[in-house]
């Protein structure tokens, strides 16, 4: 077997010379850590490179919980500056935003819940959609923003059937089949990713359509 040369922060080095400060990062795949394993790991991020950490919770992709108990660990550094949560779970996204305000910095990362993010603290939302979406995605922040939490309202109803199709499988080939319907083809996924089936390319041109109009 080929062995890999051994990795180095010369490439975290290099990307905080450009101008990146922060960097999110999810537990390891496929390892499925302990908490305490967790905390070595990003601590050991900390100790080797000059940047940021957002926490970035997924467990349905990654397999692991990013717990209670680590984010109390890490509370109180200021480098470890927020969390994407993608659980889903919105009661989960209110625990964090009441327990670790002004310390860890709630981040909407469930599209579909991108409002209800929003009105219970969260501050920024790293969206994946945006990549076909963007427009949409940024009027509903600014509309919240202002203070117009009708136009809100209306502007999630718009998104959310797209948005709830997103997540319910083959987020990256319908992401680019939305760059595709706005005049950007983009090809076709990697494999083992397939393409999409016809009916699921109606569907979503279909929730896609108030979107573009």
């Amino acid at each position: 077997m080929r062995r890999r040369p051994a990795r180095s922060s010369n490439r975290w080095r290099w990307q905080k010379k450009i101008g990146y400060d922060t960097v999110l990062l999810a537990p390891p795949f496929y390892t499925r850590p302990t908490q305490d394993e967790l905390i070595r790991h990003y601590e050991t991020v900390l100790d080797a490179v000059e940047v940021n950490l957002v926490l970035y919770s997924y467990p349905a992709k990654d397999g692991s919980d990013i717990s209670f108990e680590l984010m109390d660990h890490f509370a109180d550094n200021p480098r470890v500056i927020g969390i994407k949560e993608s659980s889903g779970s919105l009661q989960r996204a209110i625990d964090i935003a009441s327990r670790y305000e002004g310390k860890i910095q709630l981040i909407s990362g469930s599209d579909d819940i991108a409002l209800d993010f929003m009105f219970w603290g969260a501050d920024c939302w790293i969206c994946g959609p945006s990549n076909c979406m963007a427009k949409a995605c940024c009027d509903l922040d600014r509309a919240y923003r202002s203070g117009d939490l009708d136009a809100a309202r209306a502007q999630m109803k718009t998104l959310y059937r797209a948005m709830n199709i997103l997540e319910s499988g083959k987020f990256v080939q319908k992401i680019k089949y939305g760059c595709e319907l706005q005049g950007l083809p983009l090809g076709q996924c990697r494999a083992p990713l397939g393409p999409l089936t016809e009916a699921e390319k109606a569907e979503f041109r279909a929730a896609m359509q108030p979107i573009l109009n």
